[in-house]
């Protein structure tokens, strides 16, 4: 108790969804803050009968065409629970198996608990997302994650074997998922992206969205790293030896962010004509048009618009190349 500053992730009122990495990346900060050396995270399991429901299991209701995604043993036992090995300073996860056994933990460590007021009875959202991605904090939350020496190993050893020179590995993650569909990644674009930097010498390598993975495609052509899309520790990896990432607003993309090591270009859907790409969706998720992650790196750059047109995206990917060459 003395050393851990232990984060009760209640999921009454928090999602369960990749915001949690938010979360996650603030205890860093959070626990420097209390003199603590290392986090440690707590699942605490919904209340029933809560009023809002924040569980994958609410995705199915809202749209049948998406029975996987709204598995929630299947997330948290896939990426929630696995990325916690992705910030160095946490040191370890309990899932509780009830909130009576959450209301046992929060009393133990009444004097080392996040949020300090945390009540089982009444829990409080966490307001993680809209506190890192504040403005006004400019680099208070940081870049706290960093890939494993044997992730990084495994992805080599990929890279190799497909003949793949790390300064011609330009990563290409996908968004094809059941909900707000808009924001998925146009695949017709992003193949007329992959071949013109083929003819500029590199080597496009596609990650797929996981809930269609093994889905049929026409991506016959390119490297595809299908571990990359079921395995977080390597997918980060993956990120961090790339020379570039391009991206889309997709969940995994805060990897790139939380990362100092990445390179990153992400795409962001912007229309006033669809739910997810209009300002005021935008404003309300944090991240206001036009603006930056506080803590990027010059490497590092939101994109506002473009994710449909192929001559945009490879615009942007050829300055950032510049910056990286003259910079680097």
């Amino acid at each position: 108790e003395e050393e851990a500053l232990y984060l009760f992730y209640d999921l009454s009122v928090n999602t369960l969804n990749f915001e949690f990495l938010y979360s996650l990346a603030r205890m860093d900060i959070e626990r420097r803050k209390a003199g603590k050396q290392r986090v440690h995270v707590v699942i605490v399991p919904q209340k029933k009968g809560s009023l809002f429901d924040f569980s994958r299991q609410s995705m199915e209701r809202i749209n049948q065409n998406a029975p996987l995604e709204s598995d929630n043993d299947w997330f948290m036992h896939n990426v929630v629970i696995p990325s916690v090995v992705l910030m160095p300073a946490c040191s370890g996860i309990t899932l509780c198996g009830s909130r009576r056994e959450a209301r046992n933990l929060a009393e133990n460590y009444s004097n080392s608990r996040f949020p300090q007021q945390y009540d089982v009875d009444n829990p409080v959202e966490l307001d993680s997302v809209l506190r890192v991605l504040d403005q006004g904090e400019y680099f208070g939350y940081g870049q706290p994650f960093v890939s494993s020496q044997s992730a990084v190993g495994f992805v080599r050893q990929w890279l190799d074997a497909n003949g793949v020179l790390q300064d011609k590995c330009v990563v290409i993650t996908l968004r094809d998922y059941g909900l707000e569909r808009d924001r998925n990644s146009d695949l017709d674009v992003w193949k007329c992206f992959a071949q013109h930097i083929k003819k500029m010498g590199y080597v496009p390598i596609f990650v797929k969205d996981t809930y269609s993975d093994f889905r049929q495609d026409t991506l016959n052509e390119y490297l595809v790293f299908h571990v990359a899309s079921w395995n977080i520790q390597i997918r980060m990896a993956l990120y961090e030896e790339a020379y570039l990432n391009m991206t889309v607003n997709t969940g995994p993309y805060l990897l790139c962010m939380f990362n100092e090591k990445v390179r990153y270009l992400n795409f962001f859907h912007v229309s006033q004509q669809s739910y997810s790409g209009n300002e005021a969706y935008h404003t309300s998720m944090g991240t206001s048009v036009g603006t930056q992650y506080p803590a990027h790196t010059p490497f590092q750059k939101w994109v506002w618009g473009g994710s449909d047109d192929c001559e945009l995206i490879l615009a942007e990917f050829k300055i950032m190349c510049e910056c990286i060459e003259y910079k680097g």
